[in-house]
C-alpha cells in the first residue's frame, strides 16, 4: 500500500503550526516562579504542547514507515489515546499513593514528565506494561507484524524524553520536508535505546545506549543549525541521564514486560 505523502505532509504542516501557536501563547512573566526547577529542569510541556509532539511523532513514524493515510489517521488517534489514558492512570495511581503514604511515595511529579518516582516502583511498570500492551493489540489490527515490532519500539516506549525532542524540533519551524528529515533520526535514536535496554547487559546496554547518542548528533549536524543543535543537545542530554538505569527496569522495554523479559513476559518482538 503506497503512503499518503500529501496527506502526511499536511499533518506535519498542521501539527508543526498548532506547536508553535502553543509556544507563543506562553508568557513566562506569567509562569509561577520556581527557581529549582529552572536551574535542575525544564519546566513540563503543556498538554497542548504533549498532544502536538504525539501528533508529530506518529507523523513521522507513518512517513518513514510507509503508511497509508488511512493507517497513518489510524495510529495517531490509537497512540493519542494510549498516551493520554496512561497519564491520567498515573496521575491516579500518584493521587493514590499520596493519600496512602502522606509523601506521594515520592511520585507525585510522575505525571506529566516521567521523572517523578511513582515509575521507577513496580505498581507504575505494570500500569505501563498493561497500557502498551493494548496500544500494541490495537496497532495489531492497522499494521504488519514487521511495522509493529518498530510501533513497539519507538511509539510503544511512551518516551517523555522523545516528546520533549519532538516539541524542539516543531519549535524550530524547519518547514514540512526538513521536519519530516530531522524526525528520522530522532525515531531511529528512540528505537536503539529501547533495544539497547533489552539487552539485559549493563555493558552492552550503556555502550548501545552511548553509540545511539553519538550517531543522533552526528544525523543532525547536516539538519539544524549551530544554534538550534545546542539547544536539542540539551534537551537530548537531560533525557539521556534519566535513561540510565538497569536493563529491563523502569523506562525499558523489558522491564514493562512488553515484548518478552519483564514482569509479565508477555509480547516477543510486539508482533
Amino acid at each position: 500500500m503506497r503512503p499518503n505523502i500529501a496527506f502526511i505532509t499536511s499533518l506535519c504542516l498542521l501539527v508543526v503550526t498548532s506547536v508553535a501557536q502553543a509556544q507563543s501563547q506562553e508568557d513566562p512573566a506569567e509562569r509561577p516562579q520556581r527557581p529549582q526547577r529552572q536551574q535542575n529542569q525544564a519546566p513540563p510541556l503543556t498538554p497542548e504542547q504533549l498532544e502536538a509532539a504525539w501528533k508529530l511523532q506518529t507523523t513521522g513514524f507513518a512517513h518513514n514507515s510507509q503508511l497509508s493515510g488511512d493507517q497513518a489517521e489510524k495510529v495517531t488517534e490509537a497512540y493519542l489515546d494510549a498516551r493520554k489514558n496512561y497519564a491520567k492512570a498515573q496521575r491516579e495511581m500518584q493521587r493514590g499513593e499520596k493519600g496512602e503514604d502522606g509523601d506521594g511515595n515520592r511520585g507525585g511529579r510522575g505525571g506529566r514528565g516521567g521523572r517523578g518516582g511513582g515509575r521507577f516502583n513496580p505498581a507504575m511498570r505494570e500500569l505501563m506494561t498493561e497500557h502498551r500492551d493494548k496500544l500494541h493489540d490495537t496497532f495489531d489490527d492497522i499494521i504488519t507484524d514487521k511495522t509493529l515490532q518498530r510501533a513497539m519500539l519507538t511509539l510503544g516506549s511512551f518516551d517523555t524524553s522523545w516528546d520533549r525532542m519532538a516539541n524542539a524540533i516543531a519549535g524550530f519551524e524547519l518547514g514540512d520536508e526538513k521536519t519530516l528529515e530531522a524526525l528520522k533520526p530522532v525515531e531511529d535514536y528512540v528505537a536503539a535505546i529501547e533495544a539497547a535496554r533489552e539487552s539485559g547487559n549493563n555493558q552492552t546496554m550503556r555502550q548501545g545506549m552511548m553509540d545511539a547518542r553519538f550517531k543522533l548528533a552526528d544525523d543532525m549536524k547536516t539538519i539544524l543549525s549551530e544554534v538550534q543543535r545546542k539547544k536539542f543537545s540539551q534537551i537530548v542530554d537531560s533525557g539521556f541521564r534519566r535513561r540510565r538505569v538497569t536493563p529491563g527496569g523502569p523506562g525499558g522495554a523489558g522491564g514493562r514486560g512488553g515484548r518478552g523479559g519483564g514482569d509479565r513476559g508477555g509480547r516477543g518482538g510486539g508482533g
